[in-house]
Formats: C-alpha cells, sequence, structure tokens
C-alpha cells in the first residue's frame, strides 16, 4: 500500500495552492511535495508500508504537522484528499476480503483541516 496526500484547487486557487505546497515543503518531514505526473495538482508521500495502522499513523502525522495549512487553504478552495493506493492481490494470505477503517478520531482531524479520505483499489501489476 502506498498513501499520498493530493492538493488541488480551481484556477482561481492556483496562488493560494502554490503557497501552500511552498510551506509544506520548507516545514515538512515527509517527501517533498511535487506536480503530479496525471491530472492536475500537486502529490506528496506519506507513507509505504503493508501495515495499515503505520498508513492512519502517518496520515496522522501529517495532518497535526500541518492542520493550520490545511485549514487556511480548505477556505481558499484547495482539495485535499489522503490517497491510499491498494493492490486488488493484497490478500496473499487466502483471505475474501480486507477492510481498511479509520478511527473517528482520525476522520475528525481530517474534516477539522478539510481533508478527505480515499481508497484506490488497482489490478495487480498496475504501476
Amino acid at each position: 500500500m502506498y498513501t499520498v496526500a493530493v492538493f488541488d484547487g480551481s484556477q482561481v486557487a492556483q496562488v493560494a495552492l502554490a503557497e501552500l505546497v511552498a510551506l509544506v515543503n520548507q516545514s515538512s518531514s515527509f517527501e517533498r511535495v511535487e506536480k503530479k505526473r496525471r491530472g492536475t495538482g500537486y502529490v506528496c508521500g506519506i507513507c509505504e508500508d503493508k501495515d495499515w495502522a503505520a498508513h492512519l499513523s502517518a496520515i496522522d502525522r501529517f495532518l497535526i504537522e500541518h492542520a493550520d495549512r490545511f485549514r487556511l487553504a480548505a477556505e481558499a478552495g484547495i482539495s485535499i484528499v489522503f490517497d491510499t493506493a491498494v493492490s486488488s492481490d493484497g490478500n496473499s494470505e487466502g483471505m475474501l476480503w480486507t477492510t481498511f477503517a479509520y478511527p473517528a478520531n482520525l476522520i475528525q482531524r481530517m474534516a477539522a483541516s478539510g481533508a478527505a479520505p480515499a481508497i484506490s483499489v488497482y489490478p495487480t501489476g498496475t504501476p
């Protein structure tokens, strides 16, 4: 699994988006925010791990580190999404399904920061 923070905004919010990217890059203990390879907006790697708890912890740390910035960015019309990519072959132990639950306190912290969660499931072998 791989979790990223995705930042995007309308044409009107581009100045605020550029300011957010610069501020996060100056002060973040995570990967640098970079322009997305596909589509619009920016992306920042948050966690790459097989353990879902590690992703939840990393998202929480990132939110705490940048909560004030994210709140202002959301007010300026910037979309902030924490997207976890999951390979559809993730059930290597013979399970029929896997549940990815977000604790209520993390959902509350995301909402207070103007952010949202997402899970993207990709077929096996998709880059």
